[in-house]
């Protein structure tokens, strides 16, 4: 019994395509119904390629020992190995064995017995056949069926299979393969784009018209990482946020002194960025300028005049008195003039309106 599948002949100048023919027969996977005879695998394994396995100074004992205990010859023939007395040997040595019809010459280069063509076929192939032209061998050649289809007829040739056969199920696992590569890259790209690329996000805070500085405990928190802010009438960008925020909401909150709360989400839609425009509100601690008017005995003075900037009104009969300012008319502090007649007017700043204040009118 032989221990190799096949010994591959060739001129080292085309060892690149030598290698590629030995690395494709060796992981070709055998249909199911065909039994490998030398290591019980699944495969065309071993094969057998000089320059490659053999160690020098043993090299032509090893060569015949290689030969012998090879079931095919495979020759890369081209006008390289042509001239090649190595190859030619090795031919030789197969022929006067006996095993002609076990010689698979693989063209990849040159036109076998042309006279106008460059020869390819080696030295002892081409006289044999020139003694023998009723000992027909046929060789398989690149530049007819190209590399794919030549190499499953060496295979073909190696099993005693049809080649049709062969080719069909070449071609249903290339396609099945070409599927399983297109899906797996497609779920490669889904799972990068979800789970390794980082979600950036923008946004807008929108403050209210006021005349108010910025709070110095301002503070944006996003997805629990706080980002303090020195300008409310802005545009931030906040980069490196989790990719799975692709397709979750980010958790967006602020916070300051004389504004509310807020707390909000946005989301990205499945992109790679994400944009949010945030109203910020202020709450009523300048809205609201309210209070009572009294006497110097602590007694309620209705309809006495308050001016706040402004704005005007007059106290009630319990004397409160109350008055909202706008956004854009808010401020810190506030000219204050409360006059009513036979009482001594009242000319003052206030620095922060509230709605507890009490103004006392003494009698003139």
């Amino acid at each position: 019994m032989k221990q190799n599948y096949a010994f591959i002949s060739y001129s080292h100048r085309d060892i690149t395509m030598a290698k590629w023919l030995h690395k494709k027969l060796e992981s070709y996977k055998l249909p199911t119904e065909i039994h490998n005879d030398f290591e019980n695998s699944r495969y065309l394994r071993p094969i057998f390629r000089d320059q490659e396995d053999l160690n020098t100074g043993v090299l032509s004992d090893e060569l015949r020992k290689q030969l012998d205990n090879s079931k095919f010859l495979i020759v890369v023939c081209s006008p390289h190995s042509a001239q090649s007395q190595w190859v030619s040997e090795e031919v030789k040595f197969f022929i006067e064995s006996g095993r002609l019809e076990y010689i698979i010459p693989f063209i990849i280069e040159g036109t076998p017995g042309s006279d106008g063509e460059p020869e390819c076929l080696p030295l002892s192939l081409r006289q044999f056949i020139s003694n023998h032209p009723d000992r027909e061998l046929l060789g398989i050649n690149i530049a007819e069926v190209g590399r794919e289809k030549s190499f499953i007829r060496v295979v073909s040739r190696m099993l005693g299979v049809s080649f049709d056969n062969l080719w069909k199920r070449h071609e249903r696992d290339r396609r099945r393969k070409l599927i399983s590569w297109s899906i797996g890259t497609v779920l490669t790209a889904f799972l990068v784009y979800c789970f390794f690329f980082p979600v950036s996000l923008t946004l807008e805070l929108q403050d209210e018209e006021h005349h108010l500085p910025v709070p110095e405990d301002a503070v944006l928190v996003v997805n629990g990482a706080s980002y303090p802010l020195s300008n409310l009438d802005t545009t931030i960008t906040i980069t490196g946020l989790p990719s799975h925020f692709k397709y979750r909401e980010i958790p967006v909150s602020f916070s300051a002194t004389y504004y509310s709360n807020t707390d909000s989400c946005t989301s990205s839609h499945l992109s790679f960025r994400a944009h949010m425009i945030l109203p910020l509100k202020r709450d009523k601690t300048f809205a609201i300028f309210a209070g009572k008017v009294i006497d110097e005995h602590n007694e309620p003075v209705s309809e006495a005049t308050v001016q706040i900037g402004d704005t005007a009104t007059q106290s009630s009969n319990d004397g409160t008195f109350k008055i909202s300012f706008k956004a854009a008319d808010q401020s810190e502090i506030k000219p204050v003039k409360i006059s009513k007649t036979g009482k001594k007017t009242i000319f003052r700043e206030d620095e922060c309106p509230g709605e507890e204040l009490i103004y006392i009118l003494h009698n003139q």
